[in-house]
């Protein structure tokens, strides 16, 4: 049952309950300070109607708590090169098929940005077991990406872009650096031509 819904009963039994029980328990004139005619409240009554809201703002809360603690919700990016509007239909279809999640509230996909490298979605869903949400998440995800995979939907890694404004004095960094590279090289090879033999060398050669 939706809370909305829910508010609306509980408001209803409070003035049903409250207005009982002006009508059965003994009338005592509220002193208001003006002629209030027919107008009586009861102490009974009063206590009635306070103890019933708190229980119903106690029962909302809750509920409310409940409601929420099922809720999944998965993001996941796809590539700017993807239709929104099927990578919507794929995730819907993928809730739908998973057996762990309650069909009502309907699951629902969220366009929720657009990110430096991907078109950000999430898929939320009501989990059937408070217990398992770790689980569902996981054969959510196992299943949100076979299907981005069958359907061709493609998962971007973030990429940059590095614009380059003196591409000569690039090169001429990258030509000195190589060249210090291919000096110390030559110099570490002279080195182990020109070191002295070792007394061990010597007699396994005679």
């Amino acid at each position: 049952m939706p809370i909305r819904s829910f508010r609306v009963l509980l408001m209803s039994a409070i003035l049903l309950a409250g207005l009982e029980a002006s009508a059965t328990s003994q009338e005592v004139r509220a002193p208001l300070g003006f002629d209030a005619g027919d107008f009586h409240v009861t102490f009974a009554g009063i206590l009635l109607v306070v103890s019933v809201l708190f229980a119903a703002l106690l029962l909302t809360y809750v509920i409310r708590r409940w409601y929420l603690a099922r809720i999944i919700t998965i993001n996941v990016g796809v590539s700017y090169r993807s239709d929104p509007e099927h990578v919507r239909d794929v995730l819907l279809r993928v809730a739908e098929e998973c057996p762990l999640i309650l069909r009502q509230p309907a699951p629902m996909v969220v366009f929720e940005d657009f990110a430096s490298s991907s078109l950000d979605f999430s898929l939320r869903v009501a989990a059937g077991d408070i217990t398992k949400r770790l689980l569902v998440a996981t054969d959510l995800r196992m299943r949100i990406f076979k299907a981005f995979r069958a359907a061709g939907i493609e998962l971007p890694f973030p990429q940059h872009d590095v614009h380059l404004r003196d591409l000569d004095a690039v090169r001429a960094v990258i030509a000195r650096i190589a060249a210090e590279k291919a000096a110390q090289s030559g110099a570490g090879e002279q080195a182990e031509d020109h070191r002295p033999e070792r007394p061990e060398m010597r007699r396994s050669r005679l």
